[in-house]
């Protein structure tokens, strides 16, 4: 994001919030023909605090308010799909370096609850709903149950063909 700063004597210092983890710098434009850049820097990711999933239709999108962006796509009972779920920071930025246990729960009531490892901070699964509807699947951390809890967006599921 652009923000407007003052120069005194060729200097200024401000603060700067940084919510996307990632190799970056900092850009000075002042719109006159001058502009500077800062050496390259890394940010990481925070402490783990959050779990997020990404059903299909949605893109992870770390560094934003939701840490996802698409619209979800309708899916059909009896037909498989993947599902992602992340652990991130508050910023939703991938925490690559834990491998916690997480309590897969659907609101489908002929699905049975399940649990999934995380590697590298995210796992990646097939999932079939069995009933036309509405449906969310609810995540919850076993390892560490102070990391906040996740529900998936509300998928439109659609009758299956008949077998």
């Amino acid at each position: 994001t652009n923000k407007l700063v003052s120069f005194t004597n060729g200097s200024c210092t401000d603060n700067v919030m940084v919510t996307f983890a990632s190799n970056m710098a900092l850009i000075c434009n002042d719109y006159s023909g001058h502009i500077g850049q800062s050496n390259n820097f890394n940010v990481l990711p925070n402490d783990p605090a959050t779990l997020l999933s990404i059903v299909p239709g949605e893109t992870h999108d770390p560094g934003t308010q939701t840490g996802k962006s698409g619209n979800i796509s309708a899916q059909n009972a009896g037909v498989q799909f993947n599902i992602n779920i992340y652990l991130t920071d508050d910023w939703f930025n991938l925490i690559d370096t834990v491998n916690h246990l997480i309590d897969v729960i659907p609101s489908d009531q002929f699905i049975s609850q399940s649990q999934i490892q995380l590697s590298n901070g995210s796992f990646t699964f097939p999932f079939t709903f069995r009933t036309a509807g509405t449906q969310r699947i609810y995540f919850n951390d076993i390892t560490n149950p102070s990391i906040k809890s996740d529900t998936s967006s509300s998928i439109p599921v659609y009758a299956g063909a008949y077998s």
